[in-house]
């Protein structure tokens, strides 16, 4: 009975380390968010470990940051996951995934939703971000259908 406790406690922080990993895409988008959720009390070090290049990441900080206030944010940890939709392709032998995080705002201001579109490339057993866009919208409703046809369009002009 113990060994089966063992190797179950041992099966499960495989799995959790496994989840907690960004060897998938969608790993990418929950880590963009938890990030973006302790904005208000950061440095950008959390946003910029996701990138590629560290300054993008800083880049992308400081343009939410400066923005932010103007859209009516004052405190990130406020925000709401919405979704994190991608689509994946090879090529050249590389793996790459389009996608697309959208949160809720929950400001005072008059926008409603923050999107990122992200370009990743698949570095070793992780993505990571390579290229990016934010948007930030005021409308109420999500355009699902024509955000998926943005990523194709991400794929087909963001990779070199």
């Amino acid at each position: 009975m113990k060994r089966f406790s063992l190797v179950l406690v041992a099966v499960m922080v495989f799995s959790l380390t496994a989840c907690n990993s960004q060897s998938n895409p969608e790993a990418i988008g929950k880590n963009l968010f938890a990030a973006l959720k302790n904005l208000s009390n950061s440095n950008g070090d959390e946003l910029a470990k996701n990138f590629l290049k560290k300054e993008d990441g800083y880049n992308l900080f400081q343009e939410i940051k400066s923005k932010s206030s103007n859209r009516g944010v004052s405190d990130w940890s406020k925000i709401e996951y919405v979704n994190y939709i991608h689509k994946e392709v090879t090529k050249n032998g590389v793996k790459y995934s389009s996608g697309c995080l959208i949160v809720k705002l929950n400001g005072k201001g008059d926008y409603v939703h923050f999107g990122i579109y992200l370009l990743n490339i698949q570095v070793g057993n992780e993505y990571k971000v390579l290229k990016y866009n934010d948007n930030w919208s005021r409308d109420t409703t999500i355009p699902w259908d024509r955000l998926r046809q943005s990523l194709d369009g991400i794929l087909e002009e963001w990779i070199d």
